[in-house]
């Protein structure tokens, strides 16, 4: 009889500034077989020089936006900080960079998601993205689920964590409003509020659940 070939069961990660994404990363990276793609790093990725972005970025962007003193036979490094002044600026300039960006990382993290799938076979893929629409990364996905705790929490955390005023951490998370509106209505709600002992088991709860759906002997 043929071996029964176990599926990769790939899921998204979103949720708020805060809310501990990256600690549940952690959780399910160390404890289980398991790949984690991040879409931001995808990003800065094509962005770099020699990235599927860069030269469309050359063309779009003023000259002093990339450290051309520092660089390579591909070009310099675009200046983050700079960057963002100009956008500031210029918010539609953000939409037109989005609409060059966002498709290239979908395309490079698809690459990559079925890459893992047919080569390595990893029990699960994990792509974690901030922003959830309801499309991009999340057609690659199973299941998309979005970690949440009370704004207080998220509050406590950043002004530990990153060194902001209690208001300022209030004013970002205020700010992702919209989307975390949206990510509200996923069907998977990771709470990760009080003690991560007790998110572990939402998190091992979720991942058997999804593991005997597409893999069901």
């Amino acid at each position: 009889m043929k071996p029964i070939e176990k599926r990769t069961v790939v899921i998204g990660m979103t949720g708020g500034v805060g809310a501990g994404k990256s600690t549940v990363l952690d959780f399910i990276k160390d404890e289980y077989d398991a790949v984690i793609f991040k879409t931001d790093e995808i990003a800065h990725d094509v962005m770099e020089p020699g990235g599927a972005c860069y030269g469309k970025l050359r063309e779009m962007l003023p000259s002093d936006v990339f450290d051309d003193e520092n660089a390579g036979k591909t070009g310099g490094a675009i200046n983050r900080k700079k960057l963002a002044a100009f956008i500031f600026e210029d918010e539609s300039l953000r939409d037109k960079i989005n609409s060059l960006v966002h498709p290239a990382v979908g395309e490079e993290l698809s690459l990559s998601v079925e890459k893992e799938k047919k080569q390595n076979h990893p029990d699960y893929v994990i792509i974690e993205s901030a922003l959830y629409t309801g499309g991009g990364f999340a057609l690659l996905c199973d299941e998309v689920w979005n970690v949440t705790a009370a704004e207080n929490v998220r509050v406590e955390r950043l002004v530990s964590s990153r060194g902001y005023t209690a208001q300022k951490a209030a004013d970002i998370i205020k700010s992702q409003f919209k989307n975390e509106s949206l990510a509200s209505k996923l069907p998977v709600q990771i709470d990760n509020s009080g003690a991560f002992e007790d998110t572990k088991v939402s998190i091992k709860e979720q991942l058997d659940r999804i593991w005997r759906v597409y893999n069901a002997v």
